[in-house]
């Protein structure tokens, strides 16, 4: 897989959020919630639309172009909120922490902010890098929407369930848009067809001939799959009062897991419920060979085009 450039005038729009979010936590009148809320969503307007007089052309190639654009500036804004939570900066985000969206200070709230404003935002920038370079980007876009799907999946619904679910502030509802957005993207994404693989149908036949034993990389994913799925059981029955005893070395472990506030609920049981496609997954990987005579689909493989996917 090939990684492309990352995205310069990308990364130089998304720095921004430094300067900016310390000016604004200086501002007296984003000390209400009504007022971050309606300053959030005016920054990120403006934002799309410089975007869009800078890369015009690059939007109107591929429109997701501008999405990874404004969403590496939320990422550098999540970095700066964990990192100030954290204690390795100060007077940078504590006004939208305060009175946007108070339940990032949680250990699950800082933890995303970290994973957004690393992983995801170089993810932003290598695609956007791709769309400037007119190249695919399809694998990294599915690994970044898997990534943000079971992130907020959990995020949410802890949310709404946990310490904080009695502040809830209007800048909660800029999350609606925020989710929207990806469901939009990711349609796109799914409609993009697919470079041509490096393994013909005769080789992908050829290879599933062969016992697992015979298979070390797929063994070994079949391997990793079962212990995620009991791993992930596990820490579901951890939460159950009923399913373990509470001086058991699991609630040890993981001591968030046993609190009496309710946000671990998600945390817990959402991935849990992962174990049906990790079953389905090895079981594809180890059973799903295909009938002597029955060549592999091409079109599992790819349909032809231009291009090469990264």
């Amino acid at each position: 897989m090939d990684i492309p450039p990352l995205a310069g005038k990308v990364a130089v729009l998304s720095l921004g959020a430094l300067p900016l979010s310390y000016a604004l936590n200086h501002v007296s009148a984003l000390s209400y919630p009504l007022g971050v809320m309606w300053m959030s969503a005016l920054i990120l307007g403006l934002l799309f639309l410089a975007i869009y007089s800078l890369s015009r052309s690059d939007i109107y190639y591929d429109p997701l172009y501008a999405v990874f654009a404004v969403f590496s500036f939320t990422s550098v804004v999540d970095l700066l909120i964990a990192l100030e939570e954290d204690g390795y900066m100060g007077s940078f985000m504590a006004f939208y922490t305060k009175e946007g969206e108070p339940y990032l200070r949680t250990a699950h709230g800082v933890f995303i902010c970290y994973w957004d404003g690393t992983v995801h935002y170089l993810l932003y920038l290598a695609m956007a890098g791709a769309i400037r370079k007119r190249k695919r980007y399809r694998n990294l876009a599915l690994y970044w929407l898997g990534s943000f799907v079971m992130s907020i999946l959990v995020f949410l619904p802890g949310n709404i369930l946990g310490k904080y679910n009695s502040e809830i502030r209007p800048s909660f509802f800029l999350t609606i848009p925020y989710l929207l957005v990806p469901c939009w993207a990711g349609l796109r994404v799914f409609n993009q067809t697919q470079a041509p693989s490096c393994c013909t149908p005769n080789m992908v036949e050829e290879e599933q001939r062969k016992g697992l034993l015979r298979r070390p990389v797929d063994l070994a994913l079949i391997i990793y799959l079962i212990f995620a799925a009991f791993f992930t059981l596990f820490r579901g029955l951890c939460k159950k009062a009923t399913a373990l005893p509470s001086d058991h070395p699991g609630k040890f472990i993981e001591s968030d897991l046993s609190v009496p506030s309710q946000s671990p609920i998600p945390c817990s049981l959402l991935p849990s419920s992962n174990i049906c496609g990790f079953s389905a997954r090895g079981e594809n990987q180890s059973w799903g060979r295909p009938e002597p005579g029955v060549r592999a689909s091409p079109g599992r493989l790819g349909k032809a085009s231009s291009g090469r996917d990264i």
